[in-house]
């Protein structure tokens, strides 16, 4: 039986790959094939680790005794040391010679790695979702071909689980809005204020110049502060929360982010049941063209304020990594408020306008659109 150490330092790690391999994990200890040691503080709190009550799994302090407790044949982690929170665990695993699997959990952390690569340990495999992060990896992070493998995204897994995605009804019901209106997502971030945007589409809606009865929901990151947007929620009359996952009732604080299954796939409703999706530049325009929601991206700043905006993160993203997911143009990027409104109230009325570039982004972005990636990701662990 070989041991498997999983790093879990914070809620985010759990969702990104704990959570989606859970029942492969389950499957394996009850066929004597593993045992699975999850170095995490979810250790010390009942009200972290119950879920998994049953499962067969066993939590430890992530301590480096937990190498001489546990002799593992193998660690996994998700990130090699963009995580602060990884990496005495990935360096204790090289002065053990213990092999190491990482698991690249978003589309854009190979640039951040190579931003970073002093800091980065070097480890045996990678996995990642698609042929351009291998590629930049291969490249920029000195790994060989034979060290770096496409497998997906496991947590994007929960769109092929239909029996178990809420309905339109029950997502509106769930966010307190009326179903009988379209719905504009629009996906907040903590790098520049999006308040503007809000304003425009508010009052679009009220003057009329949106065409469609319009329900407009902001989702605040799971690590941002809501209270920084409470108020134009206030001002703009918009419907305002973390998204899905957060809880500030927390025994941890790096578990504030930990969503429940039904969460997941309560986010997942949110992706497919949308009318349209407006963001800047995040994960979230993949995640909403995987449900085939009509994306918009915003390529402009507040007024008066085109400095700060060129000199922004999210402008940043436009000119590197984010070329990747715009290229195909199954979501549309407006530079100014007069596309944006044309935009929105075209996609409200023609939702199918793009569908097929959508679908060809997310193939290029995710690779396999089956629902099997955590399937993959597992065999590759116990191939190592």
């Amino acid at each position: 039986m070989r041991t498997i150490l999983l790093s879990v330092p914070s809620g985010s790690h759990s969702r990104a790959l704990l959570k989606p391999l859970r029942s492969f994990f389950g499957r394996a200890i009850a066929d004597q094939k593993i045992k699975l040691v999850i170095a995490s503080p979810m250790n010390k709190y009942p009200e972290l680790t119950g879920e998994f009550d049953g499962s067969g799994f066993v939590f430890a302090p992530g301590q480096e005794n937990i190498f001489a407790e546990y002799k593992p044949d193998l660690l996994i982690t998700t990130t090699t040391g963009l995580d602060d929170f990884d990496l005495a665990i990935l360096q204790e695993a090289k002065k053990q010679k213990t092999p190491i699997l990482t698991y690249v959990e978003s589309w854009d952390n190979i640039w951040k790695m190579e931003k970073k690569k002093e800091k980065m340990i070097k480890v045996d495999t990678l996995l990642v979702w698609n042929k351009m992060m291998r590629e930049h990896a291969i490249k920029a992070l000195d790994y060989t071909k034979d060290q770096v493998h496409i497998v997906g995204s496991p947590r994007l897994d929960y769109f092929y689980r239909e029996d178990k995605i809420p309905s339109r009804e029950k997502l509106f019901q769930y966010l307190g809005l009326d179903s009988a209106k379209k719905l504009a997502h629009i996906a907040t971030v903590e790098l520049y204020d999006i308040s503007y945007v809000v304003k425009i589409l508010a009052s679009a809606r009220d003057s009329g110049k949106i065409k469609a009865p319009l329900e407009i929901y902001c989702s605040v990151h799971p690590g941002g502060d809501i209270a920084k947007h409470e108020w134009y929620a206030k001002k703009y009359n918009v419907k305002l929360r973390y998204s899905f996952g957060r809880s500030d009732r927390s025994p941890d604080p790096l578990f504030r982010y930990n969503p429940t299954e039904e969460e997941m796939y309560m986010l997942t409703s949110l992706w497919m049941h949308s009318d349209l999706m407006i963001n800047f530049s995040s994960t979230a325009a993949i995640e909403s063209m995987l449900g085939d929601t009509p994306t918009i991206n915003v390529m402009f700043g507040k007024p008066f304020d085109f400095l700060a905006w060129r000199k922004s993160a999210v402008y940043r993203d436009f000119q590197e990594h984010y070329k990747d997911i715009i290229e195909e143009q199954g979501t549309r990027v407006v530079k100014n408020k007069k596309q944006l409104l044309e935009t929105v109230n075209r996609y409200l009325a023609h939702p199918e306008i793009d569908r097929k570039a959508r679908r060809e982004t997310c193939q290029k972005m995710i690779t396999f659109l089956d629902g099997k990636c955590s399937e993959r990701v597992f065999r590759h662990i116990l191939q190592r």
